[in-house]
């Protein structure tokens, strides 16, 4: 219940106060129902008024907000159409440019060279011997007919 109502009545007037309070006394709790405040409320504690809370106290408001920040995960978002993003795009949704193809529960999926081979060692392996072996037999009936 006391957590809820600090919480509920934390406002930009009594914050730093109540911040310094809770640090000077040791109130862990009270402490970090400030620094979530401070957290999302970073551009009142990235202001000059900021200052009263000493540098110490300053330094680990901070830190908490960047903490924060590369905590969240942001998608990146293109300004503007990008063609890069479609040319990608193609290249995982066009049949015609897939030049390989596994069969699998009778399912044939075709798939790139380029991305299978930097994906799996195993698969590389596996592809370069079928190549090869598709090589030698085709120039050696090549040669004898």
């Amino acid at each position: 219940m006391c957590v809820k109502y600090v919480q509920h009545h934390l406002a930009p007037d009594n914050i730093f106060k109540l911040l310094k309070q809770c640090d000077s006394s040791g109130v862990d709790k009270g402490k970090q129902i400030c620094m979530e405040y401070a957290v999302d409320h970073e551009d009142l504690f990235t202001s000059a008024e900021a200052e009263v809370l000493g540098f110490k106290l300053y330094q680990e408001v901070t830190t908490a907000i960047l903490k924060a920040k590369k905590t969240e995960k942001h998608e990146v978002q293109l300004a503007y159409d990008d063609p890069i993003v479609s040319h990608f795009k193609s290249i995982y949704e066009a049949d015609q440019t897939k030049d390989l193809s596994f069969s699998l529960h009778n399912e044939e999926i075709k798939v790139h060279r380029a991305i299978i081979v930097n994906q799996s060692t195993q698969l590389t392996e596996f592809i370069l011997n079928e190549e090869k072996k598709k090589f030698f037999s085709h120039n050696f009936r090549s040669k004898n007919l």
